[in-house]
């Protein structure tokens, strides 16, 4: 193991032994946390004997990759689900009944991470920071024991979206299409009806600013869904608590009373006879902010308020209900403090720091120091967003399953990003609709589309630059027919051909074919099989260049990267060189960085050597053809390390050490 590895493999187990002691996970070894006490109750009497591990809901099970391998060996005993959550109970008493008040909330897997770094939604119907938030009260009366619980839910705004890590205020990027976002709007309340009944959907986002671009689209899909078994209502937070006006925060919790009566609670006795319910909980509410954290936990403790002034009046304990628990100071200084607690924990699991408006959740008031901490606690989650989340979000994918050790060796510096599970399929299928997209726009009738495939081409100002070392790299489809090869500039974001051009095969006279090395830092930057490439030598003779456009000329162009514009409005004409020498410069994708792809893999060189000799094939060359296929490197290892210098090698090494 050389010295970046060994590195690395230190600040991963460090990471993973920070994330584990970070006070955020839970466990029993006897009771199923992750279920909540109604779920739980439907299943009673078939769980007396079935293995702790078999009884939880998958969703909060965050070790379950970890402990596989006993699971596969059917050492039951040996396997103990753990939940990112918190629970707190707390024995309190009002007019002299003794009863337990608890709150447990419970961390979703799906889509778990960091604050920016998992926003939204995925293809799955799974949002970002989804939490179920279970408030139960425990009395005894006579020999029977009663349990009332009422679950409330949070969770991003449920449509593809992201934000950048580098402001405090970023402007949030609408991403993925109309179809694909409605698609994963429709899944994520199909599975959270299935769940939970009918959904109560409360935004507390801004209705005006940089809010409402994300807020705007939640309210499109809720519209466009129209389902009768979805309720929504808008509340700008900051609005209407302007001023330090928390107070106003009752108006909205007043308007769902009845809501909340219609949706019930659960409540189950359970005595020597056997056990029952009273009632089930029909619906629920399902809160949002922005980031789901400060705002919402206070609201929610507002409907944990109403529900347990309900609840307490109809078991008899409380002699005030029309003033509620706020009679009681003992008890509601407990009910605060419990709620914030609450707030603070979710809050450091997601942003890094503890909640804001912390205050007015333990207090009931807002106060200029509760102020004062809120903005020291957004400078905090500025600085976690922009230095630690990735390393963080990283480590949660690994122990989840998600990502292999890769995810640790490709940081993109740029972003700070950790991969969304998933990519590496995603892009798969992007590539290969991208090839057919391709073939079926260029490729005419009397031609027959042979093979395809996906290409990074240098980006060069200089419209005959041969430079095979450019600061930037385009990924471009080539396709290959019967009687041309094509090389298409496709804009994935837009599903179309921009411009291609047409190399006849009886012009192509031969193919560099050879490693090609950019970067000796590292080692998968400095491996051939890794780093491959070709150069395709052609006559300009017959060469065809189309424009896909209705805004820029067609001209005789003879690179595929072009510098200038046109005013003309022409579109769809060709252009055409004669008796001139061109060349065509290609680099392998270098596929499954992170492990995702199922069953083997072709190395870039093996892609490469595959593509080669179905050229050489179809322009009447055998493949092993020594003038027409030559083997030569692109750019060499020794090249590469000369190019790289002394002083780009220093740096790297101070980035690594900084980094890692």
């Amino acid at each position: 193991m050389d010295e970046q590895e060994e590195s690395l493999e230190q600040r991963l187990l460090g990471q993973v032994t920070e994330l584990f002691s970070s006070k955020m996970f839970v466990f029993s070894n006897t009771l199923d946390i992750t279920n909540s006490f109604q779920r739980a109750f439907k299943d009673t009497h078939t769980k007396t004997s079935t293995p702790l591990w078999k009884q939880v809901d998958k969703r909060f099970w965050w070790n379950e990759h970890l402990t596989r391998d006993f699971v596969i060996q059917e050492l039951d005993e040996w396997v103990t689900p753990v939940m990112q959550g918190t629970i707190q109970v707390e024995p309190c008493n009002i007019e002299g009944y003794d009863f337990d008040f608890v709150l447990i909330s419970r961390r979703s897997r799906e889509r778990a991470g960091m604050r920016y770094q998992r926003r939204g939604i995925n293809e799955d119907g799974q949002v970002a920071n989804f939490v179920e938030t279970e408030q139960v009260v425990i009395f005894k009366r006579e020999d029977s024991h009663h349990i009332a619980s009422f679950i409330q839910t949070r969770g991003s705004i449920p449509v593809f979206w992201s934000q950048s890590p580098y402001s405090l205020h970023p402007i949030p990027t609408l991403e993925r299409g109309d179809e694909e976002n409605f698609e994963a709007f429709q899944k994520h309340f199909e599975v959270q009806e299935d769940l939970y009944g009918k959904q109560v959907l409360v935004s507390l986002t801004e209705l005006t600013g940089r809010e409402a671009i994300v807020g705007a689209e939640y309210r499109k899909y809720v519209e466009r869904l129209c389902d009768p078994n979805i309720k929504y209502v808008e509340f700008d937070f900051h609005k209407e608590t302007k001023g330090m006006k928390f107070e106003n925060i009752s108006r909205l919790s007043n308007s769902l009373y009845d809501d909340l009566s219609k949706m019930q609670y659960f409540w189950e006795i359970r005595d020597k006879k056997a056990d029952s319910a009273y009632c089930k909980q029909k619906g629920v509410f399902r809160t949002n902010c922005m980031d789901c954290l400060d705002r919402t936990n206070v609201v929610q403790s507002a409907f944990g308020r109403s529900i347990l002034n309900l609840q307490l009046m109809r078991f008899g304990i409380s002699e005030y209900p029309e003033k509620g628990i706020k009679y009681y100071n003992h008890f509601e200084r407990i009910f605060n403090n419990v709620w914030a607690n609450n707030g603070d924990m979710i809050s450091r699991m997601y942003a890094g720091t503890s909640a804001l408006k912390g205050d007015f959740t333990r207090t009931g008031k807002r106060n200029i120091t509760g102020m004062m901490n809120d903005a020291s606690n957004s400078l905090a989650r500025m600085y976690f967003n922009t230095t630690k989340d990735f390393w963080r979000q990283a480590t949660v994918d690994f122990i989840l399953g998600y990502h292999k050790t890769e995810i640790f060796r490709h940081v993109p510096r740029s972003s700070k990003m950790s991969a969304e599970p998933g990519i590496e399929r995603r892009w798969a299928k992007i590539r290969s609709d991208a090839i057919d997209i391709s073939s079926e726009i260029v490729i005419s009738d009397d031609e027959r589309i042979l093979a395809g495939w996906t290409m990074l081409s240098p980006i060069s100002n200089s419209a005959r630059s041969t430079n095979r070392r450019p600061k930037r790299f385009e990924e471009k489809v080539v396709l290959l027919s019967d009687k041309a090869l094509y090389i298409c500039r496709y804009n994935y974001n837009l599903e179309k051909v921009v411009q291609f051009k047409r190399l006849s095969l009886e012009t192509i006279t031969s193919i560099q074919v050879g490693e090609y090395i950019l970067s000796s830092l590292t080692p998968t930057s400095r491996s051939s099989n890794l780093n491959y490439g070709l150069i395709i030598h052609y006559m300009t003779n017959g060469e065809l260049i189309r424009w896909n456009t209705g805004s820029i000329h067609n001209q005789s162009l003879e690179e595929l990267n072009f510098g200038g514009d046109s005013d003309s409005s022409d579109s769809n004409t060709e252009g055409v060189n004669y008796n001139t020498q061109d060349t065509i410069i290609l680099k392998a994708v270098r596929y499954n960085i992170l492990g995702e792809l199922d069953g083997e893999v072709e190395t870039c060189k093996e892609s490469v050597m595959q593509m080669v000799e179905k050229i050489a094939i179809s322009c009447g060359h055998a493949p092993d053809d020594e003038h027409f296929i030559i083997h030569k490197p692109i750019i060499s290892l020794e090249q590469a390390e000369r190019r790289d210098g002394i002083f780009k090698k220093m740096g790297f090494k101070i980035k690594q050490a900084i980094w890692i």
